[in-house]
Order: C-alpha cells, then sequence, then structure tokens
C-alpha cells in the first residue's frame, strides 16, 4: 500500500503558522494595552495628587491658584484622551482575539480531518495486511492437501 498524504496538509501547515502570527501579535497587543493601562492609572495618579496638594494647602496666591486649575484640566483632558486610546486599543485587542479563535477552530478543523483520513489510511491498510495473511495461509493450507 502507498504511503499516506493528507491533501490538505498545505492549508493545514499554513493554518498553524497563520496561528503562531495571531497569537503573536496579541501578545503583542496585549503588551500595549497594559502599557496604555500603566498611563493612564500614572496620570489619574498624578491627577489625585495634585488634587491632594490643593487640599493641604491653606492658602494660595491667585496666580498659583490658575496654573493649578489650568493644570488639572489639562490632565483631566490628558486622562479622558487617554481612556479613548485604551478603548481603541482594547478593541483591537479583541478583533485579535476573535480572528486567533476563527483561524484556530479552522486549524483544529484540519487537525480532526487529518486524523480522520488517517485513521482511515491505518484500516484499509490493516484490511489490506490481513487479505495478504489469509491468501498466504489459504495457499499453505493448499499446499499441505496436494502433499498427501
Amino acid at each position: 500500500m502507498k504511503k499516506f498524504t493528507f491533501r490538505l496538509r498545505k492549508l493545514e501547515d499554513s493554518k498553524r503558522y497563520l496561528e503562531k502570527q495571531k497569537a503573536l501579535q496579541l501578545a503583542e497587543k496585549i503588551r500595549l494595552l497594559e502599557f496604555e493601562k500603566q498611563k493612564l492609572m500614572a496620570l489619574i495618579e498624578q491627577k489625585e495628587a495634585l488634587q491632594r496638594e490643593m487640599k493641604s494647602r491653606s492658602a494660595f496666591k491667585a496666580l498659583e491658584m490658575i496654573h493649578f486649575w489650568q493644570f488639572l484640566g489639562k490632565l483631566r483632558r490628558t486622562i479622558a484622551e487617554q481612556k479613548k486610546q485604551l478603548g481603541e486599543v482594547e478593541k483591537a485587542v479583541e478583533v485579535v482575539r476573535e480572528e486567533l479563535m476563527k483561524i484556530s477552530q479552522e486549524k483544529k478543523v484540519l487537525e480532526k480531518l487529518h486524523e480522520k483520513n488517517y485513521q482511515a489510511y491505518l484500516k484499509e491498510s490493516n484490511r489490506e495486511d490481513q487479505k495478504f495473511v489469509d491468501e498466504i495461509a489459504t495457499q499453505s493450507g493448499t499446499r499441505e492437501k496436494w502433499k498427501i
């Protein structure tokens, strides 16, 4: 019997490669997401520190108060922009995660098909082997019969 070959082997291999690439891409997006979260936390901490400092001081000069409020307003806008950026990165992570899941499912289908075809190949191979053994046994029995 001829050697087992899976017709969709190249497709299966390409799905494995794509899965690895998407997994790397997902890891990079998750790393970026964590970086963006850290930036947001740092900005929030900076805003809270500024607010604590404003509350702890008993007296301000008018110019200092204006600068505090301007800086606080700028921090609030920066935090809002960072939250927007964080949302975009979260969406990008979700898109890549969904693509990875789709590719993984396709790869699993191909692997199951490969296994099914291989099992059919083994079954056919065993059947041919058994047929060959039966034929030899029959010929051996016939030879013994004719010798007597």
